[in-house]
């Protein structure tokens, strides 16, 4: 049954290209969120303020996080660092693997099956570059991934407008790829609207610690931070896409599909 064979291929897939994004993101991401918790955390760069600077900057955050929908508690759980962490990493991104995978296998099986397309390792490897390109990349030039303490807009305006910049960059690329010459425009068009509608951005500086160093030192992080989390996007998106490749014809579409003559 192609439903199953999908299915059990898409997840072994998925954990593959999960451990191999997780054991990047323990190595190079980690460390700077961990560097920028600790700006966001530090009691001694507290204890350097005069209290009714602290007491008003504790009030204005309250106030933030109420408006915008969200309600902590002293005593909110969260993984604690180390084994625990590093866990919870590794599960989320093997379900997202799965997820991703089982998407990306359902497309090229439909195409394939259609005739459209014939893929090999080496399409699936292209497959993955242009995942990267839907997923992090082209949200990431209009609204970067953000450390702890950056000042960011809405999460549901964040996530609406990365949604809309993923769908139309995924049908623009695909568009590009498999539509005839008449049409490929209108790929064009697709992956440009989403960068001509409003991107949500705040009002202000990304940063509005009062000490100038340590701004600083928050921006290096945060660059940082952009480029770490797209080598380990990448290896994400590059292995997924490449073993997608590999076990379409293999076990997902064992038996040569026909007609092919047309496939590019």
């Amino acid at each position: 049954m192609l439903f199953r064979r999908l299915i059990m291929n898409a997840i072994g897939v998925g954990v593959l290209a999960g451990l191999v994004m997780s054991f990047m993101q323990i190595l190079t991401v980690n460390p700077v969120l961990l560097a920028a918790e600790s700006f966001e955390q530090s009691s001694a760069a507290e204890q350097s303020y005069p209290a009714s600077v602290t007491a008003a900057k504790d009030q204005a955050a309250v106030q933030e996080h109420a408006a915008d929908g969200h309600h902590h508690s002293t005593d909110a759980w969260g993984p604690e660092e180390g084994a625990e962490r590093n866990l919870f990493t590794l599960l989320s991104n093997v379900m997202a693997g799965i997820g991703f995978a089982a998407l990306v296998l359902a497309v090229m099986s439909q195409l394939q099956l259609l005739g459209i397309a014939k893929i090999s390792v080496t399409k699936g490897l292209a497959w993955g570059v242009a995942g990267f390109l839907a997923f992090f990349l082209a949200p990431g030039i209009g609204m970067p991934p953000e450390i702890p303490g950056a000042q960011s807009a809405s999460v549901a305006s964040r996530q609406t407008w990365w949604a809309i910049v993923v769908v139309c960059v995924s049908i623009g690329l695909l568009v590009l790829a498999y539509a005839p010459v008449k049409w490929k425009v209108l790929g064009l068009v697709s992956i440009v609207f989403p960068y001509l509608i409003n991107i949500p951005h705040t009002e202000g500086p990304v940063f509005s610690h009062p000490d100038p160093s340590t701004v600083e030192s928050l921006l290096a992080l945060h660059q940082q931070f952009f480029l770490v989390s797209g080598i380990s996007n990448f290896a994400f998106w590059i292995v997924l896409g490449t073993f997608c490749g590999w076990v379409l014809n293999r076990w997902v579409l064992p038996n040569p599909v026909q007609p092919l003559p047309e496939a590019v």
